[in-house]
Order: structure tokens, then C-alpha cells, then sequence
């Protein structure tokens, strides 16, 4: 199965909107979106209860803090800003 993240800084709008967007229009196909962030933002969680979850629309989403494990090896990472790549090359290296 080919992996797609999506990261940002915190992973509570940029990323999980783009997983949230595509996600069930690839789900027919062997493809895994998923989303997280570069950073551990307090800030933001409770904004997270209610929205959409891939897993059936049920809120679920809790936010991740990017890990190398995350990142498929060969395969594309989206980094929702410039300021992320810096970051992606870190985290791998």
C-alpha cells in the first residue's frame, strides 16, 4: 500500500483538512492518507472534537507529532508550507 502525509506545524487544520479532503475519494484504491504535524501544539485541541474522521465520520481524529516511521521510504511527503521541507530532511536524517 502506497502512503501519502500530509505535514504541517501542528496538525489541526492544514494536513488533516487535505487527509480529511482526500481520503475517501482514494479509498477504492491502495492508498493511505494520513496527517501530521512538526510540532506539539497544546493549543488547538479542543477544535478537533467533531470534525470527520476517514474511519466512518466519527470525530476520532487525535493530533500526531511527525516521527521518521511516518515517512514512506521511497514516497512523496506534502509538506503544507515551505518552512516544513527543512524539517522532513531532519527528521529522516
Amino acid at each position: 500500500m502506497r502512503r501519502v502525509p500530509f505535514v504541517c506545524t501542528g496538525n489541526i487544520f492544514r494536513s488533516l483538512t487535505a487527509e480529511y479532503a482526500l481520503c475517501a475519494p482514494w479509498r477504492p484504491i491502495d492508498l493511505f492518507v494520513a496527517s501530521a504535524g512538526t510540532e506539539d501544539f497544546a493549543y488547538g485541541r479542543d477544535r478537533l472534537r467533531g470534525l470527520p474522521s476517514c474511519s466512518g465520520l466519527d470525530g476520532s481524529h487525535r493530533r500526531r507529532t511527525l516521527t521518521a516511521a511516518m515517512l514512506p521510504e521511497p514516497g512523496p511527503v506534502i509538506a503544507m508550507t515551505p518552512s516544513i521541507a527543512p524539517v522532513l530532511e531532519q527528521i529522516r536524517n
